[in-house]
């Protein structure tokens, strides 16, 4: 259907466009540009995005983690170069669907890099949730292994946002607060943002 050819090409169009960043980074702060820790954190936010769209791709083009017993069955392709280049696109194009199983283990690495250099919070309540976090990835992960079957490591993950308050995330007293606050309130912890000059339609 149009909706799944869409789905497909927007979101390996905007996991090009993470590994695009991850290299122009790398790139910058090997040229004293900016400074290695931020552009772990640039690279942190740009895995993320790339973990989010891989385990999309997952759960529309693949089948469920479960269904061999070492997930050895085919996943999608996941990208980790940047192509832009006609060379780096040759590339690419030889390159096969990975497994299941190391589709998981890619998403995993990406969040644990994540988690390991995004910041806390953002400055402002804008960019709290539109933003990610180290609780976003913490978030993510959590529902990557609850697909997995990893009920102990999603659990060790939901410690971290529950017990060790990462982010300081809260359910809010009244359901209708999130929806009536969606960028102030304690419990979002990573949304799309919809603004009249970015991603302003609803499809």
């Amino acid at each position: 259907t149009a909706n799944n050819v869409y789905m497909w090409h927007t979101l390996y169009a905007m996991i090009n466009k993470a590994n695009i960043i991850i290299d122009g980074v790398k790139s910058a702060a090997t040229g004293g540009i900016i400074t290695p820790a931020a552009a772990a954190a640039y690279e942190g936010e740009a895995r993320f995005l790339r973990a989010l769209a891989h385990h999309e791709l997952l759960v529309h083009f693949a089948r469920p983690y479960k269904h061999t017993a070492d997930a050895s069955h085919q996943g999608v392709p996941y990208r980790t170069v940047a192509v832009n280049t006609a060379s780096a696109l040759e590339s690419e194009i030889q390159k096969g669907r990975n497994t299941v199983a190391e589709c998981y283990n890619l998403l995993l690495e990406d969040l644990n890099f994540a988690e390991a250099n995004l910041p806390d919070t953002r400055a402002s309540a804008a960019l709290k949730i539109s933003r990610a976090t180290k609780g976003a990835a913490i978030a993510l992960k959590n529902r990557i292994l609850l697909h997995k079957g990893d009920y102990n490591g999603a659990i060790t993950e939901g410690a971290k946002l529950l017990d060790a308050k990462v982010g300081s995330y809260d359910l809010e007293a009244s359901p209708e607060t999130v929806f009536a606050s969606n960028n102030g309130n304690k419990e979002s912890i990573f949304s799309i943002e919809n603004a009249s000059t970015d991603n302003s339609g609803v499809n």
